[in-house]
């Protein structure tokens, strides 16, 4: 199982590695795509509804189109189910992943039934641990509630309220290693203004 997608993108736009660290790259990439592939979640013989699906729609409850891109949404008998994968380096704590990733996978539920017009079933976290040996961790949860909507509503009118009026604070956390605006945030002594 060479993987061929790795080499096509490669030809696209050249990537240098460190001496041995393409192979060892490589390796680690097929083993947890193996792991994955062994998996009971691939196993699953449904053909899916979709795999990175872009959804974009109009809600009344924002300004803004709602964007997102899917990774996969399998059917099921009492309606569609949302699959977000994951990678990490350790086994997840899959309650606080739970937790963190709430909003995101609210967004699907409401871009996928709006697009569907079915009731979403259920969610699922697809945890790819790049251990020793890697591991596959489902993570299933049921539909987002009124409460959990409500509360998604909520959080993006707020978040494009900042962004409409240049309101914005810090706030630190692992999403800080790729963020475009970390120069500026560690400059942010208050108000609107940055050093």
């Amino acid at each position: 199982m060479r993987l061929t997608a790795f080499a096509a993108h490669e030809q696209e736009a050249s990537v240098s590695f460190a001496e041995e660290e393409r192979e060892t790259t490589l390796a680690k990439g097929e083993s947890l795509l193996r792991a994955y592939c062994e998996s009971e979640h691939a196993q699953n013989e449904a053909k899916p509804i979709g795999v990175e699906v872009k959804l974009q729609d109009d809600f009344p409850e924002l300004p803004s189109p709602l964007l997102g891109y899917v990774d996969l949404v399998l059917p099921a008998a009492d309606g569609p189910v949302v699959c977000d994968f994951k990678t990490v380096a350790a086994t997840p704590n899959v309650e606080l992943e739970a937790f963190l990733h709430e909003g995101q996978l609210c967004a699907y539920q409401l871009l996928i039934e709006e697009a569907t017009g079915q009731p979403v079933s259920a969610r699922e976290l697809v945890f790819l641990v790049k251990t020793k040996t890697p591991k596959v961790i489902v993570h299933r949860l049921p539909p987002a509630d009124e409460a959990a909507r409500e509360r998604f509503w909520s959080m993006a009118q707020a978040m494009v309220d900042g962004v409409y009026h240049e309101r914005w604070h810090p706030q630190p956390g692992m999403h800080c290693g790729w963020c475009p605006y970390r120069g500026p945030c560690v400059r942010w002594r208050g108000g609107n203004d940055v050093a």
